[in-house]
């Protein structure tokens, strides 16, 4: 019965487009997300380096809903779609994988993850962390990718088992955010060191950002329990959608209104786990450990892509609490960092955004209008 709803669902979308594509195509470029109802960083970054070129740029940014609302949202997407040369997404977006396109049209992919430490998409089919194979093919899951963008070959590699598309698809550009996350902002340091008391009497700032975890509670609490908190402070940023408990904890601040790219810049040491943002980290070059109390669980139940023993920051990967806190001790091996970081983002910091519009300038417009 989903079978034939979908298909229906499917047709119907695909009947209306047939005649939303007899209008003209436009000089401008789409960017599509649902993550959010606003643009990320990402987004943001990319599109005002195509407007300062001259380039024309819708953004469509809606949280995904069922609603009547975001029905009607996806009539203007497809709209926006088949009036534009260029299309880019940053997650699964419903119209760009279930309708036939214009010929001319290129899409591309720029996921909102800078790496795939974890499982995703069609890596995650029928699993409990993800779609049914009846829904993934229904919906066509991640298709009609002309471009995946990535920040290195491996993580490419990783890519293309999510979205189930070949290697010649995936570029090797990397995301706006690295460029953001490279630049030096004292200014925001300060006011957020000041914004949070952080800092004082020589305390090292320690910026705990796990991933989000369904189905369980994000163990913040050990961490506290065995970091010295006369020398350190300890900013624990969670995921938005992350329903852990806000305990009131001595030496524990919760970090939520800045961006954890901010933060970032703030802090001096850096734990994280399955999240991507161990690979955004390591652009700082500050020390970053790996907390995995719950790894057998979690690679279970969702997969990874990434076993930290196999590589060089392996070291500072860690199940108890009470041992990665003694290693905060140790010297650190920046050697190990920086091998790690090459291997997983080959695009210079701070090249990143122009190099991906100059990809859809040359590559996704210009090539359409000589064509």
């Amino acid at each position: 019965m989903k079978k034939i709803l979908i298909a229906c669902f499917v047709g119907l979308m695909r009947f209306i487009y047939f005649f939303i594509k007899l209008a003209s195509v436009k000089d401008q470029v789409t960017i599509i997300s649902r993550q959010s109802d606003e643009e990320s960083l990402d987004l943001r970054m990319l599109r005002e380096e195509l407007e300062s070129r001259g380039i024309r740029v819708n953004v469509l940014c809606r949280k995904l809903s069922r609603s009547i609302g975001y029905a009607f949202h996806m009539l203007t997407q497809m709209k926006c779609i088949a009036t534009s040369k260029a299309v880019i997404i940053d997650s699964y977006c419903i119209p760009v994988s279930i309708l036939k396109h214009r010929r001319t049209l290129r899409i591309m992919q720029i996921w909102h993850a800078l790496s795939a430490i974890k499982q995703f998409g069609r890596q995650t089919v029928d699993k409990e962390e993800g779609s049914s194979q009846v829904i993934a093919d229904g919906m066509h899951m991640h298709e009609n990718y002309d471009y995946v963008a990535a920040p290195s070959r491996v993580t490419g590699e990783h890519f293309c088992r999510g979205f189930g598309c070949s290697r010649n698809r995936i570029v090797v550009l990397g995301l706006p955010r690295t460029d953001y996350i490279a630049a030096e902002d004292s200014e925001r340091t300060k006011e957020i060191k000041k914004h949070y008391d952080l800092g004082r009497d020589g305390r090292k700032i320690i910026l705990y950002v796990p991933t989000f975890r369904r189905t369980s509670m994000t163990d913040y609490a050990s961490l506290a329990r065995y970091i010295d908190k006369d020398r350190y402070d300890l900013l624990v940023r969670l995921h938005p959608l992350d329903e852990t408990p806000k305990e009131q904890i001595k030496g524990v601040t919760f970090a939520d209104e800045y961006d954890s790219y901010d933060l970032l810049k703030a802090c001096d040491i850096v734990i994280s786990d399955y999240s991507s943002f161990v690979v955004e980290a390591s652009i700082t070059g500050k020390p970053l450990y790996l907390y995995t109390y719950d790894i057998d669980q979690y690679e279970a139940m969702n997969g990874l892509n990434v076993h930290f023993s196999e590589e060089a920051v392996g070291k500072y990967q860690f199940r108890d609490a009470e041992e990665l806190a003694a290693e905060l001790e140790n010297d650190y091996d920046y050697e190990a960092l920086t091998d790690f970081r090459k291997k997983f983002i080959e695009v210079a910091p701070g090249t990143c955004t122009g190099k991906m519009a100059d990809f859809i300038e040359e590559r996704m417009i210009r090539s359409r209008s000589q064509s």
